[in-house]
């Protein structure tokens, strides 16, 4: 199983909440990830059985049917199930899709690989229906969320990004108030750091990069400009300890 430890953590927590069910969908599991680079975050995976299929035609999975194939109740049955949703998810990565084509962009522009990663695990297109599911009513995390939430620490600790983007305005609302105690804001440079394994790691707040509702050109531009400016700076201080 690729990304083993992660992995596993996530199948106890769907067994936990969610039994054996067919009702709801497998989450998204992760291929391995590689220390360093960007970090691009999400809020949670969309499920398009339109653009899955998009993305899959001449793979060996172009006959895949996403609605029955990404149940829950498959990967229960068959564990192997893990590895096919993590190779059909390398599939979407390299069409590009709308979603990740600025998150290359922005890669390609300071130099550097990136990896995307969402808060949390559940596919799920309406943010509106999403919230129901991890927020109890008095607007705090209920124990689903609370748990995705610790997995998510645990990712964000073993991957040692250079720099992070987040890249949903929900998502930022998320993190900038569970891991208040972990960010400062820089008043010289513009941009917050997060505490991450005893250093501070540049950390963007932004809207979403694509879609209806995304960040505008100017907004996006300077938004790279400072992604830029931050990575070249982090690289300059690892060169200057050398």
């Amino acid at each position: 199983m690729v990304n083993e430890k992660i992995n596993k953590r996530i199948v106890a927590l769907w067994k936990k909440h969610f039994g054996t069910s067919d009702k709801v969908y497998a989450p998204i599991f992760y291929d391995d990830f590689e220390p360093g680079g960007l970090l691009f975050i999400g809020v949670n995976p969309s499920f398009n059985p339109k653009g899955s299929r998009r993305a899959v035609r001449g793979t060996e999975f172009e006959n895949l049917d996403p609605e029955s194939f990404y149940r829950w109740s498959n990967i229960v049955s068959d564990p192997k199930y893990i590895d096919m949703c993590i190779a059909i998810g390398r599939h979407v990565h390299e069409k590009y899709g709308t979603y990740f084509k600025r998150m290359h962009d922005i890669a390609k522009t300071v130099g550097m690989p990136f990896q995307h990663i969402d808060i949390f695990l559940y596919k799920q297109t309406s943010q509106k229906d999403f919230l129901s599911l991890v927020y109890e009513k008095k607007g705090e995390l209920n124990e689903f969320g609370r748990d995705q939430l610790e997995i998510f620490h645990e990712i964000l600790a073993s991957m040692r990004p250079v720099a992070i983007v987040v890249a949903n305005a929900f998502a930022s609302r998320i993190i900038r108030k569970h891991l208040k105690h972990d960010l400062m804001f820089d008043d010289t440079k513009g941009f917050h750091g997060l505490r991450l394994g005893g250093k501070l790691v540049p950390i963007f707040f932004s809207s979403m990069l694509s879609g209806q509702r995304a960040l505008d050109t100017g907004s996006y531009e300077r938004l790279v400009w400072h992604v830029r400016q931050a990575v070249s700076t982090v690289n300059i201080k690892s060169q200057c300890k050398e």
